[in-house]
Order: C-alpha cells, then structure tokens, then sequence
C-alpha cells in the first residue's frame, strides 16, 4: 500500500496570525467533499519559510500563497485542488 501525497498548512506564528486556524477548517471541508476521490494527508508544518506570503500551503515543490480565511475556498478550488489532481 503507498503512503498518500501530503499537503502542508504552515501553522508558523506569521501564519497562524493570519488565520491559518480558520483556513485549516475550509481545506478540510473541501477535502471532505472530495474524500475519495483521491488520497491526501493533510498536515501541519511549523514553517514553511515564506512568512512574507502568510498563509502559505505546500504541495511537493508547488507553494499557495496569500491565502486567507476569506479566500481559502476560492485558492482550494482554483489553484490547491488542480495541483493535487494534476499527478493523478
């Protein structure tokens, strides 16, 4: 059995000022409503080093940037969800 991809939430101070408690509760809805279609694990990371960009999210080498608890669902469904559906 494979270990499933990982996506990161940074939870970092910058990060976490920024909402990323409140983003975390929309990306695991959409994952939600997309459980199974594909297998994602989805983790928190300390930092992700890009504090200048707060909320940050990763994907392998792809980073999400600028993401907000008022725009998490939209950034999910425009960039996040394709890149994960990408190495599909």
């Amino acid at each position: 059995m494979s270990e499933p991809d990982r996506l990161y939430l940074c939870m970092g101070s910058a990060c976490y000022h920024h909402g990323a408690a409140q983003i975390l509760k929309v990306i695991q809805a959409k994952l939600a409503e997309r459980g199974s279609e594909i297998e994602i694990e989805l983790t928190g990371h300390f930092c992700l080093d890009t504090c200048d960009r707060a909320v940050v999210m990763a994907y392998g080498s792809r980073r999400f940037e600028y993401i907000s608890p008022d725009n998490a669902a939209e950034k999910f469904d425009q960039e996040i969800w394709p890149a994960l559906m990408k190495n599909r």
